[in-house]
This record gives C-alpha cells, structure tokens and sequence, in this order.
C-alpha cells in the first residue's frame, strides 16, 4: 500500500538538501557615454561614434564568493584567477543602443566595493563595481552619491547619484585567422543630471522555487493524512466491541411426519 508519510519524508529530506539561497545582488548604472567608439558593430553599426548615447551597465554579485576586507566604512568582495579565488561578480553586462555585451563569468578578477575612500581609485564612491575576463575585456564603473548603501548586503533603490564614472574595453582577436572580430570601447564619466544607479536583490532560481514548493506540498500531504485517519479513529470514550456481533441464520425444518401402522 502507498505510503505517504514515507514518500513525503523522503522529497522533505531531497528538499532540506537543495542549496541555500545565496545572498545574490545586481548593481545597477545608467547614464550617457562621455566618448565611445566601436569599430565592429557589438552595439548593431561598425565603425560608429558612441558618445552621448545612453547605457546601462549591471553587475551580478553573490556576497558569499570571494575574499571579505574591510577598512573603516569600506566593504570589499574580491576574487578571480588574479587573485587565487572565485570572482564574488558571476555576470556583468553593458547595454548601448539595445544591444546588450555579456562578459564572461570566468572573470580574471572580479571586485566589489561599498563606501569610499578605502580600496576604490575614487575617495568619494559609495558603489564601485569592476570586472574583467582579460587585460583587454574588461568592464568598470563606480558612482558618488552622498547617500548610499552601508553594506554590502544592504540594497539601494534606484535614484539619481551626483556622478558616475568608469570605462569598459571588449576587444577579441581571433588567432587562427589574424584577425580582429570584436573591438568597442568607451568612457562612463560624466556629470550631468539622468545618472542614476541602485542595488537590489533578486528572486531565487526557479529551481530552488520547485523546491520549496515540492517541500510545502508534501507537507500539506501528510497534514491531511494525518487529519483523516485522526477522524476515521474512534474517540478513546467510545467502547469497541472486540467481538463484533455475528450473524445468526435459524433454520427451521419441516416436521417429519411419522406413519403408524394397524396395530
């Protein structure tokens, strides 16, 4: 017979053992490129000039990757084949013109810093986010805002900031052939009013989701076997006859007629 109260314990113990939810956040910068340029097309035209064209640059970082530092108000995730370590940044991404370039998640170093002054090139930043796959893919930007995030497990909704800075370069040479396929790069500075930047949190993988609802389901399960049997089970005032009654059948026979003779 089906079990239930076995099979739920079981998919609860398959459950348990999912990871954890890591604590994943995406820092967000949007602005107009100070001075650009990309010669093959990787934002959708060759040989285009892209300055004053808008961006949006995001970083994808889990805060438990990578080697913690901390000096004075400064907060800082490090990792990457530079460093020895995993890059706490586990996708990064600028988007010009509609066309969006990835950089690869193998970053040769990855680095997250919340505050300022500390560990970031500028003294004034509150978020500086820089990643790169090589010496020439490389991705990087940091803004100023007098308000800002305190941790870095803190989010900070989109707002306007004073500034934002930063650079990125995507060149790929293909080696075989000698030539180059890929080359864009520019330059984030710029001052003026529409630079905006937030942190935030997102949702967990739809596999931790099934997860969850797996384990929820199974547990609703066994509460409604549980209340079942409960109300099938006679309440302990109640006699049980252990010797149910048993059906009596009474036959009854014709009378034998008896036959006397003459005497």
């Amino acid at each position: 017979m089906f079990n239930i109260r076995l099979l739920g314990t079981f998919l609860l113990i398959f459950c348990m053992s999912a990871p954890a939810i890591a604590a994943i956040k995406v820092a967000t910068f949007i602005g107009k490129i100070n001075y650009g340029f990309d010669r093959t097309g990787v934002f959708g035209q060759t040989m285009r000039d892209l300055t004053g064209l808008s961006y949006k640059v995001q970083f994808v970082y889990d805060t438990t990757l990578g080697t913690y530092e901390a000096i004075g108000i400064d907060k800082k995730l490090s990792g990457g084949t530079q460093y020895n370590s995993i890059s706490p940044i586990i996708d990064s991404s600028i988007e010009i013109n509609g066309f969006q370039k990835h950089f690869s998640f193998t970053h040769y170093y990855g680095d997250v810093v919340i505050g300022g002054g500390g560990f970031s090139y500028n003294a004034d930043d509150v978020i500086h986010m820089r990643t790169g796959t090589s010496i020439s893919d490389y991705l990087n930007a940091f803004s100023y805002s007098p308000v800002g995030p305190t941790s870095l497990e803190s989010n900070f909704k989109l707002a306007p900031v004073q500034s934002i800075f930063g650079y990125f370069n995507v060149t790929e040479f293909d080696n075989d052939k000698g030539v180059l396929t890929s080359q864009a790069y520019g330059t984030l500075y710029s001052n003026n009013v529409g630079q905006m930047a937030s942190i935030s949190g997102v949702v967990p993988d739809p596999e931790i989701w099934l997860s969850l609802s797996i384990g929820f389901g199974i547990s609703g399960l066994i509460m409604r076997d549980r209340r079942l049997k409960s109300a099938i089970q006679p309440s302990s005032a109640e006699e049980v006859d252990p010797h149910p009654a048993r059906t009596r059948v009474r036959v009854v026979l014709p009378a034998r007629e008896r036959e006397f003779g003459d005497s």
